[in-house]
């Protein structure tokens, strides 16, 4: 690949413990080899952290009040596997750390500390909730900023904006809402984009005739309804807004009560983070937000990330060509992949032409298009309440098998590899049946996702789960307040696509779709610009982009975004990985579909094309020595609803049933990004299995990369770690 280059650091992202830990528990009784190692202080404050329900249940058996179920055995199999196996950073299961591309061997080898940092923050469901009650004090109001809610528009006769409330769950739920235009909310709305304190509106009421008190009230009623917003609100952009609310009571000399309790707050999660006493710190810490006698989800009070301690973390600088090999042949399958942009653009230039319109206007389900198309009637903007909370099928989404030259070649593929019996489907370039390219990827920086499998002769096989990111940050952005060498790439990243593209702004899209979501998605700040969408801003106002400033114009036949005040270009970028397709806010979900359209950006991974979606089993699939696809087993409830009745007496028809069927003993099972590896020679660990299948009636199972190392783990000098690494590509 001549474009990209992969840069020389890395992420790795691995779990608490070793597979050596898992496999250790099967040897003797693995039941009460479970019962002792869940006795361990650093898994118990893994759980009290991460399952704080479960947590005190097995508080409860050991104070005798329970005791250790099927249930409970089949739970522990459960976070057996999340902490030896499972990649993805949660809390103390699993952490990160940056490696080295080296001219050395390979070598990721783990220091006996576990964990070089952490940092132990109150969650985002409490932190959040407090906020909200403290700053409804009208007391509160003279020593806060107040502006315009970042998501309000005009109309003809109106402002909409979008407001949110909570529900029962603590979850927010958004309506569009309205409030009619006059000459004293005009006024007040278009001052507020700059920020009034609470003297400047009192005086902008009375101007027009209201007492102190009716100002008020109208104040009031207008944070109620969320029209206007409050400068210490939270941001995608301060991940420490714990210290934000204590500076901001201790330099207004506020709440003293209030504040030394917050002070103790952060001193005690310091020293959680920092000495033995963690579990003391975490009830120390619990009995302190008692006394602000809010309403939060007792589950969910804290959030932890880690670094790993890693004594070597190399990766032998031979393995960037293959990587690269990969991504490159990646990029030449078929993507089944369809930005919702396209299909906008193609309305947006029939009923507009060449006039440039405000994208809220454009957006607006009742005056313009709406967004995405197929939501509303033609994408002519008829709107209805009821056909909106349907879900219908996209364009791409059509019953008929799609059929392609891929389909082709690994129908072709599938079928030689049965017939000879064959386990593996090897891939080559010369598969490709036009002339290649091995410069598909356009976006200015991405990633790519793999796992270094060891082997027998300490050579390492790579898997690649895939690609892509409009750039390389997203998976990136939310560790990078722990540790400054990741907050430096990601500079690094941000300032290269200013440099390449200086007549254009890059300004970050910053909105907190759920409270505890705000766990994942904070960071500090990467671009000179934002654009605020319902969160606050943590750049100069000079350099917030308001969704009112922001328009839509053809440029030839591409869609352009600029911000009329700036008279720029405008590139929006989301730092985070957070799935913004599940979001039911259009513009939020335009300027993120948005980004991708208009860098050009793709992804991919191998997929199996949709002619095998029901084949019971698929081979592994590799290109070379790498790994694009695991053998994968698709089992029904059907072909084991009586073993399922029979299990508790004996294992034996299981075992049977298994072999038949090919199945290893070791697996994993995965839904989404949560992976079990179970071993299917152990009674829990079946009944784990069967217990999925029963839920779902159909499951698929695929091969564990590891096994072949677990059958000689106890031969091996080291432990033996899984581990998932996020590959950086910038372009040359």
């Amino acid at each position: 690949m001549k474009s990209h280059k992969i840069q020389d650091q890395y992420i790795i992202r691995s779990p608490l413990f070793s597979l050596n830990k898992w496999y250790d528990q099967f040897n003797g009784n693995y039941k009460e080899n479970l019962i002792k190692l869940f006795s361990e202080p650093i898994i118990k404050e893994a759980l009290f952290l991460g399952s704080f329900e479960f947590y005190n249940f097995l508080n409860d058996i050991e104070n005798g009040s329970n005791r250790y179920d099927e249930k409970a055995i089949k739970k522990l199999t459960k976070y057996l596997s999340r902490l030896t196996y499972r990649c993805t950073p949660f809390g103390l299961f699993a952490g990160i750390d940056i490696g080295l591309f080296s001219l050395e061997e390979t070598q990721l080898k783990r220091s006996k500390s576990v964990i070089k940092k952490r940092i132990t923050k109150l969650d985002n469901n409490f932190l959040f909730s407090y906020a909200e009650k403290l700053f409804t004090n009208k007391e509160m109001y003279q020593y806060l900023i107040f502006y315009t809610n970042t998501s309000l528009y005009p109309t003809n006769r109106h402002y909409r904006y979008v407001e949110y409330n909570y529900n029962d769950s603590l979850e927010r739920k958004y309506a569009l809402c309205q409030i009619e235009k006059s000459e004293i909310i005009d006024e007040l709305i278009e001052k507020a984009y700059i920020g009034l304190s609470y003297t400047e509106i009192i005086d902008h009421f009375n101007k027009y005739g209201a007492d102190k008190e009716q100002a008020q009230n109208a104040l009031e009623e207008l944070l109620l309804n969320r029209i206007l917003r409050i400068h210490t609100e939270p941001s995608v952009t301060n991940p420490f807004y714990l210290n934000y609310l204590s500076n901001f009571l201790e330099k207004n000399n506020l709440l003293e009560d209030h504040n030394q309790i917050l002070k103790r707050i952060i001193l005690y999660l310091s020293k959680a983070d920092t000495t033995d006493d963690s579990l003391v710190m975490y009830s120390k810490i619990r009995e302190e937000t008692k006394n602000f006698q809010i309403k939060f989800n007792e589950k969910h009070l804290f959030q932890v990330d880690s670094v790993l301690d890693y004594e070597v973390n190399l990766v032998n600088f031979e393995l960037k060509k293959e990587i690269s090999e990969i991504v490159s042949f990646l990029s030449n399958i078929p993507s089944d992949i369809h930005n919702p942009i396209n299909d906008f653009t193609e309305s947006f230039q029939k009923r507009y032409e060449n006039q440039s319109v405000s994208l809220s206007q454009v957006l607006d389900p009742n005056k313009g298009l709406g967004f995405p198309i197929n939501k509303y009637s033609n994408g002519n903007g008829d709107f209805s309440p009821l056909l909106s909370e349907l879900s219908f099928p996209s364009k791409t989404q059509d019953k008929m098998i799609k059929w392609d030259w891929f389909s082709n070649l690994m129908f072709k593929k599938y079928i030689d590899c049965i017939k000879e019996k064959d386990d593996c489907i090897k891939l080559s370039w010369n598969d490709i049946p036009f002339k290649t390219n091995h410069d598909n990827i356009k976006q200015e920086s991405f990633s790519a996702m793999i796992q270094l499998i060891p082997n027998e002769n300490k050579n390492c096989k790579i898997y690649c789960t895939g690609f892509g990111g409009v750039t390389a940050i997203p998976l990136l952005g939310r560790f990078a307040y722990l540790d400054d060498r990741l907050n430096k790439i990601i500079k690094e990243i941000t300032q290269e696509e200013k440099n390449r593209y200086p007549d254009k702004i890059f300004a970050e899209v910053l909105h907190i779709p759920e409270n505890r979501i705000g766990n994942i998605l904070q960071h500090p700040p990467f671009y000179e610009y934002e654009i605020p969408f319902l969160s606050n801003v943590s750049v100069e106002q000079n350099n917030v982009i308001y969704i009112e400033d922001l328009f839509l114009k053809m440029r030839g036949s591409k869609l352009i975004l600029y911000s009329k005040k700036l008279n720029k270009e405008i590139i929006p970028r989301l730092s985070n990985a957070h799935n913004y397709k599940l979001s039911s806010l259009p513009i939020y979900k335009f300027l993120c579909d948005y980004q991708h359209y208009i860098s050009d950006s793709s992804s991919s991974g191998f997929f199996w094309p949709q002619i095998f979606n029901t084949s019971q089993y698929l081979p592994r699939v590799t290109l070379k020595n790498s790994i694009l696809s695991k053998a994968t087993w698709r089992i029904s409830y059907d072909e084991i609803k009586d073993i399922y009745k029979g299990i508790n007496k004996s294992n034996l028809e299981f075992v049977d049933w298994r072999e038949k069927r090919k199945i290893p003993e070791i697996v994993t099972y995965s839904e989404g990004d949560n992976e079990l590896i179970l071993n299917l020679n152990e009674k829990y660990n079946i009944l784990v299995f069967l217990d999925e299948i029963k839920k779902r009636r159909f499951i698929s199972v695929a091969e564990n990369l590891y096994s072949k190392e677990l059958i000689s783990i106890n031969k091996r000098d080291e432990e033996l770690f899984t581990n998932q690494i996020v590959v950086l590509f910038r372009k040359n």
